[in-house]
């Protein structure tokens, strides 16, 4: 994380019994059991990491495309995939947006790899050391450019539309997207069973320095 953002994450074992506020209830709408659990342990991990950050926790809502709405002067973002789930926080004096995402360490579907992915990507992906799912690294890296760039933007962000470079060995990636943003930057973990990503657009908005595609 970048200095003066706090992380909070949980795994299934660890308890997170938080009830859900009713204004964030009502922003969730009708949903089976698992999905009010994991919506619920998602808003658990923000208290935590707002409360951690110096900040009283409030009503965390939902926008009209499904992105956490923060108290003011807080950006921040939430994840969860079975098993796992986790929220960043930072004040927009620190960083002007941050995305999280984790998922399964698992390799992708070949459909859906073709989906998220270009050829120039799938080619870079081929000369990175072999073991790791860089697949998956690559769709996760995008969903957290996405959540990211939108809070800024109000715009769609289509996995065609951000170009992942990934450097395996400072376990970072650099994503390319249109204006008016410059390369989104961010880091990556493979740990447990799990990918997490976590992208950043620092405070001052400054153009991120591409990683090469050349093998390391």
């Amino acid at each position: 994380m970048p200095p003066g953002c706090v992380v909070v994450a949980a795994g299934d074992d660890e308890p997170l019994d938080d009830p859900l506020d009713p204004d964030e209830a009502a922003a969730l709408g009708p949903a089976v059991a698992a999905r009010v659990r994991e919506y619920a342990r998602g808003r658990a991990c923000a208290r935590r990491a707002l409360a951690q950050l110096g900040v009283v926790a409030t009503p965390i809502g939902r926008g009209p495309h499904r992105e956490p709405r923060w108290p003011a002067g807080i950006v921040g973002s939430i994840t969860h995939c079975p098993g796992f789930v986790a929220a960043v926080v930072g004040r927009v004096d620190v960083v002007a947006a941050i995305g999280i995402d984790a998922e399964p360490a698992a390799p992708l579907p070949d459909e859906v790899g073709a989906q998220v992915s270009s050829a120039d990507e799938r080619a870079h992906l081929a000369t990175l050391p072999v073991g790791p799912a860089w697949d998956r690294v690559l769709f996760s890296a995008k969903e957290s450019v996405y959540k990211a760039w939108f809070p800024l933007t109000g715009r769609w962000l289509d996995f065609a539309d951000a170009e992942v470079a990934i450097d395996p060995i400072a376990r970072a990636f650099v994503a390319r997207v249109p204006a008016p943003l410059g390369p989104i930057a961010g880091r990556f973990a493979l740990d447990d069973g799990w990918v997490v990503t976590v992208a950043v657009v620092p405070a001052d908005g400054a153009p991120s320095r591409a990683i090469s595609r050349s093998r390391p």
